[in-house]
């Protein structure tokens, strides 16, 4: 980071158009570019560069940028991998290699001696589809897809298409030895590939103890699952833990960001969240400033919501949806029920499991009302809307399969 400094410079220059930023190889303007003309305003953002006349890098620098590097110019090299990191996520896309036509538009600049930022520059281009790309996870996924396609033979091979999230893996399974078989069947298939699957956790100490021997166990006592944490110990969930402020100067800019810190994919904390924002959909219907301290009664307001936000956010639970003597019932002992209903400031729906006496929350969303006044039939309706896709999620993701018992968590590295 010190030495990409070096290059490019702390001076700026802002006006009214593009902000200057000047660099070793001149001038990067970035923003729009006021220009008449004839043709409807663009959305489209202009990203030029420029330097003063006598400077012989930035003719380096466009020609490298048109694909046009002479010999005597600058060395064209393959970059492999640039930067280490320890971030299990970036690892996979090194495994998946580009097609040596398609390598010139990931060219860069680098300097041929990182610790003297005076020296040569450097053109690289990388072997492999680099992380932080757009279309990376894309092409990643497709990688593997193709190779779960050429081997389906493999039992795991549909189990991982299925429990697939771009690079982390979940699946669950009712017996122990099916797991054991299944951690097999899964290191070989993506082994073959090229790939790692490393980071395994299990609630099941014998799928531990293989992961131990072929040293691909997580370390760490609780993993992150999707944006939540599981404790594979206790076989219990939780939320990220992140601290709601209440900051004394409180402005809309100042709870937005504080309302958004909370991550609740499944939808459990729905009756603390819509409050949420309902406070914020009201702060923009009196159209307050970003910066503006707010009223006495918001702040009351707020402070109240702060607490219970902080408070909610401590929910743990099981991870099993019904005790451990119940796991062994049929998949027809099941049942999905989905509620919904609506109000003229919010409207959502909750889902249900259901197994004889005995039920437990599964799923919850919920909306803001439109600031455009509706009828409440038809926010009704709205509610009933969301309540059809929540079932049909729900009911995809049961598909196929009964209650889990051994649930287990890897990525592929």
């Amino acid at each position: 980071m010190g030495d990409c400094k070096k290059i490019v410079g702390d001076k700026i220059i802002r006006g009214d158009g593009p902000t200057a930023v000047s660099s070793r190889i001149g001038y990067f303007l970035s923003g729009p570019l006021h220009v008449e003309s004839s043709y409807p305003p663009s959305n489209v953002m202009e990203v030029i560069a420029t330097h003063v006349s006598e400077t012989t890098d930035l003719t380096r620098f466009w020609d490298i940028e048109s694909m046009g590097v002479s010999k005597g110019d600058c060395e064209d090299t393959d970059a492999l991998l640039i930067y280490n990191s320890t971030r299990n996520r970036r690892k996979p896309f090194s495994h998946v290699g580009l097609h040596e036509d398609d390598r010139d538009v990931t060219r860069f600049l680098w300097l041929s001696d990182p610790t003297d930022p005076k020296s040569q520059l450097v053109t690289y281009r990388f072997r492999v589809v680099l992380f932080g790309a757009t279309c990376s996870p894309f092409i990643l996924n497709a990688t593997l897809l193709k190779h779960k396609t050429l081997n389906a033979s493999n039992p795991a091979a549909n189990i991982i298409t299925r429990d697939l999230y771009v690079d982390n893996v979940i699946s669950s399974f009712q017996q122990e030895q099916d797991l054991l078989n299944y951690f097999r069947y899964a290191r070989t298939l993506m082994s073959e590939a090229g790939f790692n699957l490393r980071s395994w956790t299990s609630n099941s100490s014998k799928l531990c103890e293989l992961a131990v021997a072929e040293k691909v166990l997580d370390k760490d006592k609780v993993v992150k699952v999707l944006g939540m944490l599981w404790d594979p110990d206790n076989d219990e969930m939780s939320f990220v833990q992140r601290t709601i402020v209440n900051s004394e100067r409180t402005t809309k800019r100042s709870i937005l960001k504080q309302t958004s810190k909370l991550y609740d994919p499944l939808g459990l904390l729905s009756p603390v969240t819509v409050r949420a924002k309902l406070l914020v959909q009201d702060l923009w219907k009196k159209k307050f400033d970003w910066d503006t301290p707010l009223p006495v009664n918001i702040i009351n307001t707020w402070a109240d919501l702060s607490i219970d936000l902080n408070s909610v956010i401590q929910t743990k639970f099981q991870r099993p949806y019904f005790p451990t003597t119940e796991n062994t019932a049929n998949s027809a002992d099941f049942n999905l029920h989905v509620f919904v209903d609506a109000s003229a400031r919010a409207y959502g729906d909750v889902a249900y499991l259901t197994s004889g006496h005995t039920s437990t929350l599964v799923f919850a969303k919920n909306r803001v009302a439109p600031v455009k006044e509706i009828t409440l039939p038809r926010l009704e309706l709205m509610a009933a809307l969301i309540g059809a896709r929540v079932t049909h999620h729900v009911s995809n993701a049961f598909y196929s399969r009964s209650h889990p018992h051994k649930c287990i968590h890897f990525e592929i590295y």
